[in-house]
């Protein structure tokens, strides 16, 4: 299960129930892809073996509500992928990605 909150500067997403324990998550994220913004991906330590959260401060991505050149768009877009690992001793275990999840709002 997946949730979301939203504030001005900041975009959370937290997930629980994965089924699997993990050690650690892998997130993707991309805002606005329609305007050129590029995925970034971070590790992400668990809340518990089951969750976690990431938080996004979208002032670093970039602004929401304007494209890179700074015309206002209709529309603002955040999607997020994730995934499980376990740590290794000759590196890390992870389980495939998760389908895409994006948030639309005006």
């Amino acid at each position: 299960m997946i949730d979301n909150s939203r504030n001005r500067s900041n975009f959370t997403l937290k997930w629980h129930h994965m089924g699997t324990h993990w050690d650690f998550y892998i997130v993707r994220v991309v805002v606005n892809p329609q305007d050129g913004n590029k995925v970034r991906q971070r590790d992400v330590a668990r809340t518990t073996p089951w969750s976690g959260e990431f938080t996004v401060n979208t002032r670093d991505v970039m602004d929401f509500g304007s494209t890179t050149s700074g015309h206002s768009t209709q529309q603002s877009e955040i999607t997020f992928w994730l995934k499980g690992c376990d740590n290794g001793t000759f590196g890390s275990d992870c389980g495939p990605w998760s389908d895409p999840v994006t948030y639309t709002w005006r």
